[in-house]
């Protein structure tokens, strides 16, 4: 998982704009498909595969610009929600950057 997260993020740091464009013929955008993983990592148990997704999220706040905006608030709930059940030090403090740039 770790490394596909890790993936994810080289393509939206280095065309955000064809993730943006594409879709999976069924209406469903790239970033749909981004945001869908992004919920299903912090609703998971597992935090190891949340340390790199603080990285996914800030460059793709970074890239996707205004694009994010529909689902920014939602997407911030999340990271609030995920932050009260975290286990490790490790991951709190990669929801709480993720959740510091959001505000910059």
């Amino acid at each position: 998982m770790q490394n596909g997260i890790t993936c994810l993020t080289l393509i939206i740091r280095k065309d955000c704009n064809q993730l943006l464009v594409w879709n999976d013929g069924n209406g469903r955008s790239g970033l749909d498909w981004v945001l869908s993983l992004v919920g299903r990592i912090l609703e998971s148990e597992d935090e190891s595969g949340g340390l790199q997704i603080g990285d996914l999220i800030i460059h793709l706040l970074r890239r996707a610009g205004e694009s994010v905006l529909p689902v920014l608030p939602q997407l911030l709930q999340a990271m609030v929600t995920r932050m009260t059940t975290a286990k490790t030090a490790t991951f709190l403090q990669v929801i709480n950057s993720s959740a510091n740039y959001t505000q910059c």
